[in-house]
């Protein structure tokens, strides 16, 4: 039985303060006997109310039963009655009610003082906290070793299995890997699930779950409680399963399980901290490689070596800006780019991540058709997202890649050719990379096309995304958000005003590519 806060109950604060020479004073307050009714707002459930008699007499009928019934509401365990020397007796009708309320009634007589029912009740519980401080402490030095060791995971579920003889099973969101011990069941499955009460996991930071599981094996039922660990990272779901013959773990057993999974998030947080300098260091090395020019061979040689990128002659780099991607989407799309190739370094900044890679042959550059097969979904649910493939280099020309993927990032940007492209296929649009002010190629535009742009940019915008979508009448509705004849209306009218046959393939070629360096002049100058 669990007790909280028990002293602050007012009938019970009121009953304490009864001592035998206050308790010949009639002269209690009224006031302070009806606080009793706001039992419901300072109780909750699994309490015991310890009180005088005396404190109790002056309540009407009415009171009486909307005391009880409160009492019965919240869930109190049981009363405690003291009587005294002018009550001595509990009357029946207080019996009565506490019968019809099944509320346990225990009565004390008048030579326990309040102090020694007190210590009565509590000496259990401090007990019972004592015993599992020395229980948790007594793991804690069993499980010392282990928090110092460098062993694996694998390794100190093992350990841990021998210590306590508890079947478990260790899962890390970080890498996927579930670490089992040599008698964990296989082939499980849930049957029932529901979370430990409060009172149940009153001293732990976890969060535990009652399971009963069926193994498929043997059909066993098994007793199980999953422990998600804490974290501040939604995205690390990591989790301790446990098998154990009870019905569920008790407040000594979750201290044993609380101690491992401390030395696991001291770990799991070693580790972290020790990627994250490892990240750091590599960028910056990476950096280095990518954006100063004034290193010397035998400078870059070293960095190379020091990244394992210094293996062939030859190096291409891919490249996408970051931003609007979740953590979770760019760490995915980083591993499957950096999975083409053997040899790679990546440079992460706020608003890009670039690749390197170390290739062997110009046969063996890479695939723009396998990456946009590979990223397929990241394309579809980031409408955004485009790759862009450099030159081939060498280490002579090396730091020429970065701005060259950036400046062919911004160009896709602005005149989307394609989710995944290579530098040295954009044929004559590789003339405007270099362009830092597209206004200057007005002069080679068509006059009736800028003044479109100035005069009626919702027509120019209609031509630019019926360019885009390869004619398409309805996808460029579907695009500009209007009906079908909509588009069809405005791009005759379009035709008038530019006097524009599209079924000739000169005017047609001449006019989609000023209408895409007019709308990299509006980009710019947003």
């Amino acid at each position: 039985m669990k007790l909280y806060d028990l002293l602050e109950l007012p009938i019970f604060k009121e009953s304490k303060i009864l001592t035998p020479k206050l308790e010949r004073n009639t002269e209690i307050k009224s006031v302070m006997v009806l606080e009793a009714l706001d039992i419901e707002k300072w109780s909750r459930k699994n309490q015991i109310i310890l009180t005088s008699f005396y404190a109790l007499k002056q309540l009407s009928p009415d009171e009486m039963n909307t005391f009880f019934e409160k009492m019965v509401r919240i869930g109190i365990s049981g009363i405690i009655v003291k009587v005294d020397r002018l009550i001595k007796q509990v009357p029946n009708w207080f019996i009565d009610l506490c019968y019809q309320n099944k509320i346990p009634l225990i009565k004390v007589g008048t030579e326990l003082n309040y102090e020694q029912i007190i210590l009565a009740i509590y000496q259990p519980i401090l007990n019972n906290q004592s015993l599992v401080l020395e229980n948790y402490y007594k793991t804690r030095q069993r499980l010392i070793p282990l928090a110092d060791s460098l062993a694996s995971y694998q390794v100190l579920v093992a350990e841990f299995n021998n210590i306590t003889h508890y079947p478990c099973s260790l899962y890390l969101a970080s890498n996927s890997t579930s670490y089992k011990s040599k008698d964990m069941p296989e082939k499980m499955v849930i049957k029932e699930r529901s979370p430990y009460t409060e009172e149940d996991s009153e001293f732990v930071k976890n969060k535990y779950f009652l399971y009963t599981l069926e193994s498929l094996a043997t059909n066993q039922i098994y007793n199980a409680t999953r422990i998600e660990f804490s974290t501040n990272n939604v995205n690390q779901r990591n989790s301790l399963l446990v098998i154990h013959k009870t019905q569920k773990l008790s407040e000594s057993e979750t201290m044993i399980f609380e101690n491992f999974i401390d030395i696991i998030q001291n770990k799991l947080q070693t580790e972290y901290a020790l990627k994250q300098k490892e990240y750091a260091h590599l960028n910056n090395i990476a950096d280095a490689i990518l954006q100063y020019p004034l290193l010397d061979e035998r400078e870059l040689d070293t960095l190379l070596d020091e990244v394992n990128l210094n293996h062939y002659k030859y190096y291409q780099a891919c490249a996408f800006f970051t931003t609007n991607l979740s953590k979770m989407d760019l760490y995915n799309i980083r591993a499957i780019l950096q999975g083409l190739k053997r040899y790679s370094i990546y440079s992460e900044h706020h608003d890009y991540m670039i690749i390197l890679f170390n290739i062997e042959s110009h046969s063996d550059q890479l695939d723009s058709a396998l990456i946009k097969k590979k990223l397929s979904k990241y394309f579809q649910k980031r409408s955004s997202l485009s790759i862009v493939i450099s030159f081939i280099k060498t280490k002579n020309n090396l730091q020429t890649i970065l701005d060259e993927c950036l400046q062919a990032l911004s160009f896709n940007a602005k005149i989307f050719i394609n989710y995944v492209f290579s530098i040295e296929r954009l044929g004559i649009f590789r003339y405007f990379l270099s362009i830092k002010d597209p206004s200057t190629l007005n002069k080679f535009i068509p006059q009736n096309l800028i003044d479109l742009k100035k005069d009626n940019y919702d027509l120019f915008k209609t031509l630019k995304i019926f360019f885009d979508t390869n004619k398409n009448y309805k996808k460029a509705a579907e695009l500009l958000f209007v009906h079908e004849k909509t588009v069809r209306y405005r791009i005759k009218k379009i035709q008038g005003l530019l006097d524009l046959d599209l079924e000739n393939q000169t005017e047609l070629i001449n006019y989609q590519i000023s209408t895409y360096l007019l709308s990299m002049e509006k980009n710019n100058e947003t």
